[in-house]
């Protein structure tokens, strides 16, 4: 059996300094952050705003420029002490975990696209995933644990896909939801109220996959899956606040997906509870979510841009994680056969505007005193 050696990289609030420690051999490792200002603001200028920015000419489509500003993020990222552990650790054979917990001002950052060397990618060394926040349930000596995936996998799963929303823009169009294939066509595009969506939870579920748009006004706290009203007239953003205040009417599967845009932002906000920690917070232990905005696939095609299909292909990615028997290793796997793609040759529609968003946040159980 392969030994797997981990490391948790940790970013302090105000984003000066960088923490790691690893599960053998290395001590603790702290280092300042410096001059990180002006890569973070070219990544954020790079990433897709909205229908109408969608990046489609940004760096993260131009593989020199992609490099090269992964470079710049893994200069200031990666000290070189830690680069050095990283690059022994995954040369000795063993399977190498990097846990990350970034700081607020690199909450978007694609850790596993990050140089590690001439040739090679963190991701292509490791397997990363993030960390989860402490959560409120890890101070609850009653707090049940998420139901283990060997219990959980043969029972049904719920497929939330692009529901009808009153003067939103589909996600998908017909026939993207007929070449999906994983689910039911005929589930497709219906409209799904939050309470729908909790009746539906309430029958024991292996995992959850909510494909749609997200919204954040404001805080990630706030941020929402975009579902119908009781009446159908309106949206209706299913929050982080929601579902963090009564558990019991949202309860969790072991695993939940959520293809939608920046679902997975938690980390932007000093105390970092968003959509991703609440679902963790209401059961699941293992969220695959995203860094940043999406360009939908409508979105793409309206664009005559031959990225059209990425966003198919992530939801497929998703799905694919959602079903292994370790979807932090799936997707990284997945990840590395997009990065493959990417380096020869590369174009827009392979590059990782869309598949570089996608990341794993766990949260295995634990308890805290409080």
């Amino acid at each position: 059996m392969v030994a797997v050696r981990t490391v948790q990289i940790v970013g302090h609030s105000d984003g000066r300094w960088l923490t790691w420690r690893w599960s053998a051999r290395y001590p603790l490792g702290v280092a300042e952050i410096r001059k990180a200002d002006a890569p973070l603001a070219r990544l954020h200028a790079a990433l897709p705003k909205d229908e109408q920015s969608l990046a489609l000419e940004g760096d993260l489509t131009d593989r020199d420029t992609e490099l090269t500003l992964m470079q710049e993020l893994a200069a200031v990222l990666l000290p070189q002490s830690l680069l050095t552990q990283l690059i022994e650790a995954a040369a000795s054979g063993d399977r190498l975990q990097v846990r990350i917990a970034p700081p607020p001002n690199a909450a978007a950052v694609p850790w596993g696209l990050l140089p590690v060397d001439e040739e090679r990618r963190l991701l292509d060394i490791a397997d990363v995933s993030w960390m989860a926040p402490i959560l409120p349930r890890d101070l609850r000596h009653d707090a049940p644990s998420p139901m283990p995936w060997g219990t959980a996998r043969s029972l049904p799963p719920l497929h939330v896909i692009d529901p009808f929303l009153p003067h939103r823009s589909r996600v998908l169009s017909e026939a993207d939801r007929q070449d999906l294939g994983i689910a039911n066509p005929s589930d497709m595009g219906r409209p799904w109220s939050a309470d729908g969506l909790s009746r539906a939870l309430g029958q024991p579920r292996s995992r959850l996959f909510l494909l749609g748009h997200c919204e954040t006004p404001g805080s990630s706290g706030n941020m929402g899956f975009l579902l119908a009203d009781d009446t159908g007239a309106s949206p209706d953003p299913l929050t982080a606040h929601e579902l963090m205040a009564e558990p019991e009417k949202w309860p969790m599967p072991p695993r939940v997906a959520v293809v939608a845009c920046a679902s997975g932002t938690d980390m932007l906000d000093l105390e970092p509870f968003g959509l991703a920690a609440a679902m963790l917070h209401n059961g699941a232990d293992t969220v695959h979510a995203t860094l940043w905005t999406l360009p939908t696939e409508t979105a793409l095609r309206a664009d005559k841009s031959n990225a059209t299909r990425a966003f198919l292909q992530l939801a497929r990615g998703f799905e694919a994680a959602q079903l292994a028997d370790d979807p932090v290793e799936a997707l990284n796997a997945w990840q590395r056969l997009c990065l493959r793609e990417w380096r020869n040759p590369a174009s827009r529609g392979t590059s990782p505007l869309l598949w570089g968003a996608a990341m794993t946040i766990t949260a295995p159980p634990r308890q805290l005193q409080e």
